[in-house]
């Protein structure tokens, strides 16, 4: 079997990495091979060489109990880096706009800015959306159980690899920290009870 994906926790504070090697208190260490969820299974692995490898055990042990690797319906997947905006999300941005107009009767000589159809429709922004849903995403895994998976890996850093000085490639949490200040949010109140989900709606409409 590969060697998996190593990581290390801890259940304090989500945005400093430091504490992850402090030597007063040990964090925790974890190793995922692989995701489940219903009948559909996601290896993972940092290499080609062991990817195959996982996959010739996983079809190995799928054979010994009569089950068939459906190689049709399996697709390797790349995860771009979370501060990238990809060419489909402009084009997101811009269907929604036009539908939008069109919806509303809105002509493009009409001279209306993107705000102000938002504002006529009552409705706010792509990114907007998005934000509010990281928000509501990460609360729900704050308030997971310590043994759950997704919470596991939001407090985690990779074990091994060091980063490099200067810009860093942003990480998930690096965006919602972002997010949360952008949000009027202080990242320290993250850990506390939910609040109304009006209230957040209506932050992230100033966005």
């Amino acid at each position: 079997m590969p060697s998996g994906i190593k990581i290390r926790y801890r259940f304090n504070d989500i945005f400093n990495v430091r504490h992850l090697r402090a030597k007063t208190k040990a964090a925790t260490e974890a190793i995922i091979y692989e995701l489940q969820y219903a009948d559909d299974n996601m290896i993972m692995a940092l290499s080609e060489e062991e990817l195959q490898l996982a996959l010739t055990a996983f079809n190995t042990a799928y054979t010994s109990l009569s089950l068939t690797l459906n190689a049709k319906k399996t697709q390797v997947m790349y995860q771009p880096h979370p501060n990238t905006e990809r060419h489909e999300d402009f084009s997101l941005k811009k269907f929604h706009n036009r539908s939008l107009r069109r919806i509303l009767g809105v002509k493009w000589q009409d001279r209306q800015t993107t705000n102000s159809v938002l504002d006529k429709a009552q409705t706010i922004s792509i990114t907007t959306m998005i934000v509010k849903r990281q928000l509501k995403w990460s609360g729900h895994v704050v308030r997971m159980n310590d043994n759950r998976l997704p919470k596991n890996i939001m407090y985690s850093e990779l074990n091994t690899g060091n980063r490099s000085q200067g810009g860093q490639r942003k990480r998930y949490k690096d965006t919602l920290h972002k997010s949360l200040k952008q949000c009027f949010i202080q990242p320290q109140t993250l850990h506390q009870p939910a609040k109304p989900v009006t209230l957040v709606t209506k932050k992230t409409n100033s966005y």
